[in-house]
């Protein structure tokens, strides 16, 4: 008896430990699995802000999917810390005061402290401007008085019966104020009003019936508007600042035929023209009208073709000259430089900050313009450095080109970044242009980038003074690693001493082509605390989200948060390929395997690819459902696949050829590997990567699965579509599909690349994802190869979606992820397909629903 009990309670025992075993192990193996739910709380770091005196920071919490987020403000040396659910987050009064928005409520919290206030407001603004301690504000409980709070002073001045605020505007230079208000809710009369700083009073300057939004010209010497009489009329106004007497031209004398000024965008840089939207007047046909057909006729000579459809006038814009009074075409040239300079694609012009000079690119070598002379100048010719192309003769358009980054504090010296390096050049020739990096650069295959802290992206604005240090981003191409180099200054003929240098990623001025929007971390700037020399970095690798760092030195960092969502898996690795095609071109790629790998198990592989990829081996990957069109690398990979990226590179006229040698290089390369199972390979592409998979799966039949989303198959009828106003042959010729020549001078090229002429060698199984409002590749073009594989009685599905544009959002991305998801699973893990693909007459119908059940009457799609 006693025996028994112990075989029973041993037995139990066994079975406990048994299912216990089995239960740890299932639960693990679902940890390792990315579901929707886990796409829609995966948190990610973003918009980081580091205070002037650098003790605290400003960060959100965002929910990638949702896009909820929480604001965390935060003490770098002390536990004080605040969280937002709700509302704006900002700082006020040189950062000693925060201010958080909600509804209409006004919250302020004192940094370090306990201290809070709140008000109830119809309405506030704060000036842009350093320190932001004026804030202006209407109060619920009387919204036709403006107070004028001074932080900073603790002053709070009244004015008494303004109207209410419909918008604010600051000028800068002497922190008075215009407002756009209501007068009367029943007249609906509106006004702009000025209000000097400090003053208890304020000016009227115009009122109508209803006003544009206003416009100030770069100088604050003058501002525009529309006035709004009537649905009919619109009358400009002008108003110079330094009188306050408004000028308006009235629309009487445009002589615009049936048309009328409904937008303001911008003064000229001079001041005396308004770049202004001209459309024509909506007005109803009368009855004998009815009857009368409207004639559009297109011409070659024509500068804008009416290429809108028929329902939808096209707007033109135009230049109004407030001196003469008159209207001319807008040119896109004429902001630049001379016409003559602007005939390719790759010709960009860089204005001096004070637009006496312009620097553009000419076969090879950069120019300046001189404004006043008329004299352009070859500033690099004397440099031995090919500026052109890039080092390995890559033909990809979307590689990073030489540009100008900045200017010299005497501002007649501009820098210019090559593929590698940094250089001074003079506009004037006076001297020999510098290496600043001393060519190590190029020699070491290190992408210098110079970093200018709190200054702006554009060129002409940001400004090198002469002893001031430059700390460089440092990006090896070889080893992909990432960090920081410094020098003294411009003129130090020191070579760039390395400060750290990590297989991480810091910062990159460029976003590797291979992924897009879903790779995080490289874009976070460096910023330095205004009043301290502290700096704020952001970090990832590949295995570790993003996070924020502060450091004084960029030696030494110090991490100040903690945010970890993929530690709840067992996250994806990587390894970087290197391998050789049979051309002798040598090629890099990333392998991606599960958490979980077993190099005893053989593996499916879907390649994924877009141009170039290798640079993604350090960057940390949001996992997304189905990142707008294309797989989820993590999702995919936690699921039991292989993940492929290789690199592409191009030659002119040969961009499929190009694309297949790499990806079917790449298959053989790791078919040979015993983990790979090379008879279940699959290949997918969004947009260029679409356009590339027809291409690859219409020239070889080593793959066993394929999906295009939003791809081109036909360069001819592609070449000559009009797509969402946009004419497409300029992507053909020097863009995207780089053929580099037109139609008629190369017609093979273009026949060559295009899948739909070889459609009849399609062997693998292909789902197209197309949508019907895609802006950017006709969706004609899609039909085109879906039913020239039907008619080939090839195995291919097209999945149309309605209302979607190039890419897809919401419930249309939702429902893609699933279908692409069964369709890989079925070629090339052997599940059961689904019922969309095998019994696709019943869709909509009650039996099946969305057709998303997999088929278990063993039908063959």
């Amino acid at each position: 008896m006693t025996s028994y009990l112990f075989l029973s309670i041993r037995t139990t025992l066994i079975f406990f430990l048994f299912d216990y075993i089995c239960f740890c192990g299932i639960a693990k193996a679902q940890s390792n699995n990315i579901n929707r739910e886990d796409y829609m709380l995966w948190t990610a770091l973003q918009n980081p802000y580091l205070t002037n005196n650098g003790e605290y920071l400003k960060y959100e919490v965002q929910k990638v999917e949702s896009k909820d987020k929480i604001i965390v403000v935060k003490s770098i040396n002390s536990n004080w810390h605040k969280e937002f659910k709700n509302g704006d987050v900002f700082f006020l009064n040189d950062d000693k005061c925060l201010l958080n928005v909600v509804n209409d409520t006004l919250n302020f919290f004192w940094l370090g402290t306990d201290r809070n206030e709140s008000l109830i407001v119809n309405s506030y603004n704060i000036p842009d401007v350093e320190n932001k301690n004026i804030i202006m504000y209407q109060l619920s409980s009387n919204p036709m008085d403006i107070c004028q709070l001074d932080l900073e002073k603790n002053i709070n001045n009244k004015i008494i019966n303004i109207g209410k605020v419909l918008e604010y505007y600051y000028l800068p230079k002497n922190m008075n104020v215009i407002v756009k208000v209501r007068l009367d809710s029943v007249e609906q009369i509106v006004s702009v009003k000025y209000i000097e700083r400090g003053k208890v009073n304020a000016k009227e300057l115009i009122r109508s019936k209803d006003i544009s939004p206003l416009v100030f010209d770069i100088r604050e010497y003058n501002v525009a508007c529309i006035l709004k009489d009537s649905e009919e009329v619109n009358n400009i106004c002008v108003i110079p600042l330094r009188t306050l007497m408004p000028r308006v031209i009235k629309s009487s004398t445009f002589n615009l035929h049936d048309s009328s000024v409904t937008d303001i965008f911008q003064f000229t840089l001079n001041s005396d023209s308004l770049l202004v939207n001209i459309k024509p007047l909506k007005i109803e046909p009368k009855k004998k009208d009815l009857d009368m057909f409207k004639l559009t006729i297109w011409s070659y000579k024509d500068g804008i073709l009416p290429i809108k459809s028929k329902e939808v006038e096209k707007s033109r814009f135009y230049y109004y000259s407030i001196k003469e009074n008159n209207f001319s075409p807008y040119h896109e040239e004429s902001l630049v430089t001379p016409n003559k300079y602007l005939d390719s694609l790759f010709r960009v012009s860089y204005p001096s900050p004070d637009k006496e000079f312009f620097i553009y690119n000419d076969n090879g070598n950069f120019f300046s313009y001189e404004v006043a002379t008329g004299i352009s100048r070859n500033i690099t010719a004397t440099a031995n450095n090919n500026w052109g192309r890039a080092e390995n003769n890559d033909y990809d358009v979307f590689g990073l080109y030489p540009r100008v980054v900045g200017w010299a504090d005497d501002k007649r010296s501009a820098f210019i970044q090559d593929e590698f390096d940094l250089w001074k050049v003079s506009v004037l020739n006076e001297y020999l242009p510098l290496n600043i990096t001393n060519g190590i650069g190029r020699k070491n295959k290190i992408k210098f980038t110079p970093i200018f802290f709190n200054q702006t992206f554009i060129p002409e604005k940001t400004i090198l003074k002469a002893n001031q240090p430059i700390l460089f981003s440092a990006f090896n191409c070889i080893s992909k690693e990432n960090g920081f180099y410094y020098k003294r200054n411009y003129n130090s003929k020191d070579e760039p001493v390395l400060l750290t240098m990590d297989k991480a990623m810091y910062y990159i001025p460029f976003t590797p082509a291979g992924y897009g929007s879903v790779v995080s971390s490289s874009w976070i700037l460096p910023t330095k605390a205004k009043k301290a020399d502290i700096y704020l970095v952001g970090k990832s690798t590949s295995q570790s989200s993003l996070n924020f760092y502060v450091t004084k030195d960029f030696k030494s960092f110090t991490q100040v948060t903690e945010n970890y969502p993929e530690r709840k898996f067992n996250w994806p690795t990587n390894e970087l390929i290197n391998w050789t095609t049979k051309e002798g071109n040598k090629l890099q790629g990333i392998l991606y395997k599960p958490g979980n790998f077993d190099s005893t198990r053989k593996y499916p592989v879907i390649f994924y690819y877009y141009r170039k990829s290798s640079d993604n081996l350090n960057s940390f990957i949001i996992p997304k459902e189905c990142p707008g069109c294309t797989i989820d690398i993590p999702g995919y990979a936690s699921s039991g696949y292989l993940v492929f990226t290789p690199d592409i590179y191009f030659s002119k006229g040969e961009t499929g050829k190009n694309a297949m040698d790499a990806v079917t290089s790449a298959a053989e390369f790791l078919s040979k590997k015993e983990y790979v199972d090379k008879n279940r390979m699959g290949v997918q592409g969004c947009s260029f990567s679409g356009f590339t998979t027809n291409y690859i799966v219409t020239h070889t039949n080593i793959f066993a699965a394929a999906c295009s989303a939003s791809g081109l198959s036909d360069m001819v009828s592609g070449y000559n579509s009009i797509n969402d106003g946009d004419i497409k042959q300029p992507q053909f010729e020097g863009g995207a599909y780089q053929i580099g020549s037109t139609l008629w001078e190369n017609p093979n090229l273009y026949i060559e690349n295009s899948a739909v002429f070889s459609a009849n060698k399609l062997t693998t199984p292909l789902l197209l994802m197309h949508t019907t409002q895609d802006p950017t590749v006709p969706f004609n073009n899609a039909v085109e190869l879906f039913l020239a594989g039907k008619r080939l009685n090839k195995r291919i599905w097209m999945l149309e979606y309605a209302n979607q544009y190039h890419t897809l959002s919401g419930s249309a991305n939702h429902d893609f992820a699933i279908r692409m998801k069964q369709f890989f699973d079925y070629y090339l893990k052997g599940a059961l397909p689904p019922e969309w693909m095998t019994v696709p007459d019943l869709l909509g119908s009650d039996k099946i629903g969305n057709g998303y059940g997999l088929d278990s009457f063993n039908r063959i799609p």
